[in-house]
C-alpha cells in the first residue's frame, strides 16, 4: 500500500513540476521577451567571446564590430530559414567560426602568421609536418572555449514563430546577400574598401578589425581579379619619366659559353652568429663565410617576405622576379593563391628567361610534389623537369626529412647529365633537412656537430637551437662539397645560395629570439624597425668557378637578386628583367614593412619615400601577372 502511494505521489509531483515549468517558460511573457532579446543580441556576445581566442585582436573599431556581427546574423539567418531552429542556426555558425578561431590561435602561436581562407587547401600538408608536442593547450584557452559553449545554453528557450513557407522564402534572400558579400570585385569596391576594412596588411586587419572581418578581407583579396587594360602605357610612362635611364640600357657581358647556374634555396638558412648572447663550440657555417669573403663573389643579405614558414613566398618572389608586397599579405601569400597567379604560362620568369637562352630548366625538392601546388605551377613558370620525393624512394632521412647530402647528390647528378648532353643547366633546388620542428632529439642524440651555450635559455630551448645548428652546419658542409665538385671542372658554373626565411625555434614563434635579445619582444605586432630588420633578412651568396667581373655587396630584395643572377650569368636579358635591374638605381630593397635606400639605410614603411618608384614597379608587376597577349609576351622578348 505504501509502495503504491509513493509511486502515485512521485507521479503527482513530477506532473505538477512539469506543469509549473511549462507555464513559466511558455506563458511567462517577461521570460519569453528576455529570451528573444538574448537571441537578438547573441551575435554580439558570440563575437566578443570568439575574439577572446584571437591573440592578434586589439582595439576593435565600431565599424569592425557591426560588420562582423552582421555577417554572423546573415549566416545564422540562412541556416534558420532552412532548419527553423534558433539553437541549430546559431550552433552551426558558432561551430564553424570556433574551428577557424582555434586554428588561427594555434597558427599564430606556432608560426606567427594568421590563418587565412585558402590555408584550408594545405591542411593535409600541415599535418604531415606536425610533430608530437608542437602544440601546447593552455588552461585559460580551454576555459574560454568552455564559456563560448555555455553561452549557447539559453538559446534552447528562444523560439520565433514563422510559417515554414515564409521561412523557406527567406533562404534565397539570405543566400543572395551572402553571395554578393563574398563576390570578389563587387565586394572589394562596394564593401571592403568603403568600410575601411582593406587598409594595411592581412595580419594588421586581423588585429584592428578582428578575425571575422580579417578573414573576410583575406577571402575578398583572394577572389578579386585585377585587370590592367593600359599596362603598356603605364609602364612606358613610369619607366621613361619616373625612372629615366641614367646609364643607358643595361647590356650583359656574354661569356664564351653559357655557364651552368645552380640555385639553392636552403631551408631556414641564416647566420646564427648574428644572434646575441649565444656562443658556439665551432663556427656553424665556415664554407659560406669563406666564399662570401672572396673578391669574386657577390654576397650580402636579401630582404625576404616571410618569417618562420611560407617558403613559397620567397621562392616565387625569386623565380618570378615578382615583388611580394603586391600580393597583399604581410606574412604569407595564401598557398592556393600561387596557383591562381600562375595558372597560365607566365613567360617573364627566371626559368623561362634561361630557357629562352638555350638552357635546360630543372627543379629539385625532396618533398611531396603537390606541396604549395608546385607540380601544377612549375610547368607554367618554365621548368621542364621537377624531381621530388616521389622520385626518391630510397633517399636517406637525416633528422625528420631527406638529408642535404642526398639532395646535393641529385644536384651533382643533374650537372653531369647536362654536361653529357652539352646543354647549359639552370637548376633551382629547395632543401628540406633543416625544416621545422627542432626537437632537441631530432637527430637521435644531443651530441651534435655544433653546440651552443647561453645563460638565457633553458635546457630544452638550447637543445632546439642545437638541432637547428646541426641543419645549418650540414647545409654549409654540402655547399662546400658542391663548390669543390664544380671548382675543378671545365664547365663554367655559378652557384647561388640563400635562405628562404628565419626559423621558428622552440614551440612558440619568437620566444627564443626574444630571450636572446635578437628581437625586443615576442609579439611581432610591437616589433621595432630593428626587429623587422633582424627577422626578415637571410644571407645570399653568388659564387662562380671563373671571374664574374661583377661587384655587388649589401642588401637587395629577393626579386632583385633574381635579376642580378641573370645579369651575372651573362645571358641575354628580356625587357622585364632589364626593368628590374633599373629599379636598383633608386632603392636597394623593399618589402611590406621596410624600405632600404641606396645607402643601405633601413626605413619603416615605403609609401611616402618611394611612391612613384613603386607605382612604376607595380605597373610592371600587374602587366606581368594580369597582362594578356602581345604586351605580356613583349616583356619576355630578349633584347
Amino acid at each position: 500500500m505504501s509502495r503504491r502511494f509513493c509511486v502515485d505521489y512521485t507521479q503527482v509531483i513530477s506532473l505538477r513540476d512539469l506543469k509549473i515549468h511549462e507555464s513559466y517558460i511558455f506563458e511567462n511573457e517577461y521570460f519569453l521577451l528576455a529570451m528573444r532579446i538574448y537571441g537578438f543580441i547573441f551575435p554580439f556576445i558570440l563575437f566578443f567571446a570568439l575574439e577572446s581566442l584571437n591573440p592578434a585582436s586589439s582595439g576593435l573599431g565600431f565599424i569592425s564590430v557591426i560588420f562582423s556581427v552582421f555577417l554572423l546574423y546573415l549566416m545564422a539567418a540562412a541556416v534558420f530559414s532552412l532548419l527553423g531552429s534558433v539553437v541549430w542556426a546559431y550552433g552551426i555558425v558558432s561551430a564553424a567560426w570556433l574551428v577557424v578561431y582555434i586554428v588561427n590561435h594555434f597558427r599564430l602561436m606556432v608560426t606567427g602568421g594568421v590563418f587565412v581562407p585558402t590555408d584550408f587547401f594545405l591542411a593535409g600538408a600541415a599535418f604531415r609536418m606536425m610533430e608530437p608536442g608542437s602544440i601546447i593547450i593552455e588552461r585559460v584557452f580551454l576555459l574560454r572555449v568552455f564559456l563560448i559553449l555555455i553561452i549557447h545554453a539559453p538559446l534552447i528557450f528562444v523560439h520565433f514563430k514563422i510559417k515554414p513557407l515564409k521561412r523557406l522564402l527567406g533562404f534565397p534572400v539570405a543566400a543572395a546577400i551572402f553571395i554578393v558579400f563574398f563576390t570578389g570585385n563587387f565586394a572589394a569596391g562596394n564593401i571592403l574598401y568603403p568600410l575601411g576594412l582593406a587598409e594595411g596588411t592581412i595580419s594588421s586587419r586581423y588585429r584592428e578589425h578582428g578575425l571575422i572581418a580579417g578573414f573576410y578581407s583575406a577571402w575578398i583579396d583572394h577572389t578579386t581579379r585585377i585587370r590592367i587594360e593600359n599596362a603598356d602605357e603605364l609602364i612606358e610612362k613610369f619607366f621613361t619619366s619616373a625612372w629615366p635611364a641614367t646609364t643607358g640600357d643595361i647590356i650583359p657581358t656574354p661569356t664564351s659559353a653559357h655557364p651552368n647556374v645552380i640555385v639553392i634555396m636552403s631551408e631556414a638558412f641564416f647566420d646564427p652568429t648574428t644572434m646575441p648572447n649565444l656562443s658556439f663550440s665551432q663556427p656553424p657555417m665556415p664554407n659560406f663565410n669563406r666564399l662570401a669573403a672572396l673578391e669574386n663573389s657577390l654576397s650580402g643579405n636579401i630582404v625576404v617576405p616571410v618569417y618562420g614558414g611560407g617558403t613559397s613566398n620567397t621562392e616565387f618572389e625569386f623565380l618570378g622576379g615578382s615583388p611580394h608586397l603586391f600580393f597583399g599579405s604581410r606574412f604569407y601569400v595564401p598557398f592556393e593563391n600561387w596557383e591562381r597567379y600562375f595558372s597560365r604560362e607566365i613567360r617573364t620568369t627566371l626559368p623561362w628567361l634561361f630557357r629562352a637562352n638555350g638552357y635546360r630548366a630543372v627543379s629539385i625538392h625532396p618533398y611531396y610534389e603537390d606541396f604549395f601546388n608546385r607540380n601544377r605551377i612549375y610547368p607554367n613558370i618554365g621548368f621542364e623537369e621537377f624531381i621530388t620525393l616521389e622520385d626518391m624512394p630510397d633517399a636517406p632521412v637525416w633528422g625528420s626529412f631527406i638529408s642535404d647530402e642526398y639532395f646535393t647528390d641529385r644536384i651533382i647528378e643533374q650537372i653531369l647529365l647536362a654536361e653529357e648532353d652539352n646543354v647549359p643547366l639552370f637548376l633551382f633546388g629547395i632543401s628540406m633537412q633543416n625544416h621545422w620542428g627542432f626537437d632537441p632529439m631530432k637527430y637521435g642524440t644531443l651530441d651534435l656537430a655544433v653546440m651552443a651555450e647561453s645563460p638565457y635559455l633553458n635546457e630544452n630551448e638550447i637543445g632546439s637551437v642545437n638541432s637547428f645548428l646541426q641543419g645549418i652546419h650540414d647545409a654549409d658542409k654540402q655547399l662546400g662539397r658542391l663548390v669543390d665538385f664544380v671548382e675543378n671542372r671545365d664547365t663554367p658554373t655559378i652557384i647561388v645560395f640563400f635562405g628562404d626565411h628565419l626559423p621558428i625555434l622552440g614551440l612558440h614563434a619568437d620566444r627564443i629570439f626574444e630571450k636572446l635579445g635578437f628581437v625586443s619582444q615576442q609579439e611581432d605586432f610591437y616589433w621595432t624597425l630593428e626587429d623587422w630588420q633582424a627577422i626578415f633578412q637571410t644571407p645570399y651568396l653568388v659564387w662562380a668557378n671563373y671571374d664574374l667581373n661583377r661587384d655587388c655587396r649589401g642588401t637587395v630584395s629577393t626579386f632583385a637578386l633574381s635579376a642580378l643572377v641573370a645579369e651575372a650569368s651573362g645571358i641575354q636579358l628580356n625587357r622585364y628583367f632589364t626593368y628590374l635591374l633599373r629599379s636598383l638605381e633608386h632603392f636597394r630593397a623593399i618589402s611590406n614593412e621596410m624600405y632600404v635606400d641606396l645607402d643601405g639605410v633601413f626605413h619603416y614603411g615605403w609609401e611616402a619615400r618611394s611612391f612613384y618608384h613603386i607605382q612604376a614597379l607595380r605597373a610592371l608587376w600587374e602587366a606581368k601577372i594580369h597582362g594578356r597577349n602581345e604586351f605580356h609576351y613583349s616583356l619576355a622578348e630578349l633584347y
